[in-house]
């Protein structure tokens, strides 16, 4: 190899610093990330939990929106706040494709009523 480059095992003291700094930093993280996905999950099941039939679909934007969230970081293994807004997001999509084709249907069933004799 030409200096400057390092290919497999040809690392020396320099990744040794590297190597040992995500050791230390893997384990927290993923300490971290089980936590919030376990107390997000349940805070966001008990929040809507009795929620009323004219909030059902915030309560399933809400849901959709939390899955993602704890689903991102374990797909990825990246921060807390990309997952968050990874899952906000795919709830906003969700939305999207509910309300489009809701939107569709209404504008073609509901049509206005004309006026008589005029």
């Amino acid at each position: 190899m030409s200096g400057g480059t390092a290919g497999p095992g040809r690392c020396g003291r320099r990744c040794r610093g590297r190597t040992a700094t995500v050791r230390r930093a893997a384990g927290p993280q993923l300490l971290i990330g089980l936590g919030l996905g376990i107390v997000l999950t349940a805070a966001t099941s008990l929040a809507t939990a009795e929620v009323g039939y004219a909030d059902m679909g915030t309560a399933l934007f809400n849901t959709v929106a939390t899955a993602a969230t704890a689903a991102y970081p374990r797909d990825r293994g990246t921060d807390v706040t990309s997952a968050t807004v990874h899952g906000f997001g795919v709830g906003l999509l969700v939305a999207t494709g509910i309300m489009l084709p809701a939107a569709l249907v209404a504008t073609v069933l509901l049509r206005p009523r004309g006026t008589h004799g005029a």
